[in-house]
């Protein structure tokens, strides 16, 4: 199915039939058609498509079409000028007219062209992109597809409110099957279904009976005060009637004194001097504390700006360390390959090898180099090579002394490498030799051994392509614990002693006689 961008043409398979008139396709994208215009040469492009062909700001191309030749000099392409290039409304017309359907799976729209660019957009049928989790699907299934699939969904908890996604919900849930136990004094975590259980069983009843005391003693303090203000509110209604009958009934006998009108609207007047006055005192005290935070704010937006100056800074500075630090990386996995390669030359020429398929391994400073295994410098070391015999296979044994994979941190581990020899083309590959570990007691005690048979669909046994095959053997060989004991005699004078054996009885040697048949032949 050709593409459609939104530049180029429409996709040829939206025409009924699929039979296009090759004088509605562009002669750019070869697809029909969009916004048809045509240039001085006869050929009719997509306006998109055009634009595309002069983004570099040119005003002349030459045509698109490879064997459009110029009119006048047959040996040269036919140049189109920007300027030049007209709409074509006349194949727009016969465009429109077109019947054509729609390409999205299982949609049965069917009508004419100029109908198909406003359907296409709508269509239910449609593959979009899920805007949480990126996976395309038809639009018609969106919803459910938020509701029930998606994995980056997200999810209302009915125990804490937040939005969790669904791919995360179950985990997330696990936070909310624990639930505080008020009784317990020591604030015991209990599973929320498990609660009622454990209620039972730690025998809480007394608990809830000694809340509801509590509680009832308080709620019978707290009506005995409300009776007290009560009768206190009632005392008081009842001097302030008096109050007002005494005035009432001496009402205009003296000019001297005042009617209860007057003396309301004195007392009202007196408030609101009173209230006036506090009002402006407490104004001048809201306006001495504003200047203060008014000028405290300045000065916290200033040290804000000073830190936030400060930050850029250090992220400059941090960028810059960390683009070091990357070089410096880089540079030192350089010199630790180079490192490896001369040291493998250095075991090619030890005369400690061997060539038999048996070697023991001396290895020394143990300590040393655990310690710095533990701090990611030298996590692991090769041996010598050794050979099964002369003209035999290559090997050698690789030691992590702070483990490896599964045993990282607990155990030694110690792998077997099938290194690339010199007469390898005369080997039987896959390598399927067994191979045993035995890391020897220096105080005649017993010895840990260990062996394994290789997998020979492992591609650590197939005929080496590179220096050597990926390491295979036993991470979990022997613990950390038990190795460093004092008196157990594995590791004496802070070194081990590593006996690798390759058993060989099966072993064709090339440099054998060869026996009669193949002298023969």
């Amino acid at each position: 199915m050709a593409s459609w961008t939104g530049l180029s043409g429409y996709p040829k398979e939206i025409a009924t039939g699929n039979s296009v008139d090759k004088k509605f396709i562009c002669n750019r994208c070869g697809n029909i058609l969009r916004e048809p215009v045509q240039a001085t040469c006869g050929d009719r492009f997509c306006r998109g498509c055009v634009e595309v062909l002069f983004q570099d700001g040119a005003e002349q191309k030459e045509c698109p079409r490879p064997n459009c030749m110029d009119e006048d000099d047959s040996t040269q392409r036919s140049v189109i000028s920007k300027a030049e290039i007209f709409p074509d409304n006349a194949i727009k017309r016969e465009i429109n007219r077109m019947k054509v359907h729609c390409i999205n799976k299982d949609c049965k729209w069917n009508g004419k062209f100029k109908e198909y660019e406003s359907h296409f957009p709508v269509c239910e049928f449609r593959m979009a992109l899920c805007a949480a989790c990126g996976s395309e699907v038809k639009m018609n299934e969106m919803e459910r597809h938020l509701r029930d699939v998606c994995p980056k969904a997200q999810l209302p908890c009915s125990d804490c409110g937040n939005l969790i996604t669904r791919e995360d919900w179950e985990q997330h849930q696990v936070s909310h099957r624990s639930v505080l136990c008020p009784a317990c004094p020591s604030g015991t975590t209990v599973d929320r279904e498990a609660f009622h259980d454990h209620f039972n069983r730690e025998r809480h009843s007394t608990y809830v009976f000694h809340a509801l005391h509590s509680s009832s003693t308080e709620i019978q303090r707290v009506a005995t005060e409300l009776a007290l203000i009560k009768d206190d509110i009632l005392a008081r209604v009842q001097l302030l009637d008096e109050r007002i009958v005494a005035i009432n009934a001496g009402g205009g006998s003296s000019s001297g004194v005042l009617n209860p009108d007057q003396r309301v609207r004195q007392l009202f007047e007196q408030m609101s001097k009173s209230l006036n006055d506090r009002v402006d005192t407490k104004t001048g005290t809201f306006e001495g504390i504003a200047n203060t935070l008014h000028r405290e704010l300045d000065k916290v937006i200033s040290a804000i700006e000073k830190l936030e100056n400060h930050r850029r800074n250090m992220k400059d500075v941090v960028d810059s360390s960390a683009q070091r630090i990357n070089a410096l990386e880089q540079t030192l996995r350089v010199r630790e390959s180079k490192i490896i390669e001369l040291e493998q030359k250095l075991m090619d020429n030890n005369p400690l090898v061997t060539y038999n398929g048996v070697f023991i391994w001396k290895f020394t400073d143990f300590l040393r180099k655990q310690q710095e295994a533990q701090q990611g410098r030298n996590v692991s070391h090769y041996s010598t090579p050794f050979f099964t015999s002369r003209f035999g296979y290559k090997m050698c044994a690789r030691l992590y002394p702070n483990g490896d994979g599964m045993g990282k941190g607990t155990h030694l581990s110690v792998f077997f490498v099938v290194m690339k020899g010199e007469y390898d083309a005369l080997q039987e590959w896959p390598f399927k030799q067994r191979v045993t570990f035995c890391l020897l007691n220096q105080e005649r005690g017993s010895h840990v051994v260990d062996s394994f048979r290789p997998d020979p669909t492992s591609s650590s046994f197939r005929r080496p392509q590179n220096n050597m095959n990926i390491a295979s053997g036993c991470p979990l060989f022997v613990r950390l614990d038990a190795l460093v004991s004092p008196g157990n005699g594995l590791l004496k004078d802070d070194t081990v002693f590593l006996k690798i054996i390759v058993d060989s009885t099966d072993i064709r040697d090339p440099s054998s006689p060869l026996d009669s048949t193949a002298a023969k032949a």
